[in-house]
């Protein structure tokens, strides 16, 4: 039986030695604003959600790969009407 972790990082040079060393870096690229617009557009459709205009603007500062765009929407439903 094997136990996996995952470690999301922003700044890998902000980690110690220690626990860099034991680690296996995967590189993920982040989107650029016309594909996170993309994707933000993709599951307002699918989804049928109304954004409001702060909301919309929030969604597409604070995701940068679509599973944070998914729950975002998901978990702001003050922000998002189904």
């Amino acid at each position: 039986n094997n136990a996996y972790f995952i470690m999301e990082l922003q700044q890998m040079e902000n980690t110690l030695e220690t626990i860099k060393s034991r680690c296996q870096q995967i590189n993920m690229e982040q989107y650029n604003d016309e594909e996170i617009e993309e994707m933000i557009k993709y599951i307002k459709d699918k989804d049928k959600y109304i954004f409001t205009e702060d909301a919309h603007r929030m969604i597409k500062q604070a995701a940068r790969n679509y599973y944070q765009i998914q729950m975002l929407c998901k978990s702001h439903s003050i922000y998002c009407i189904r």
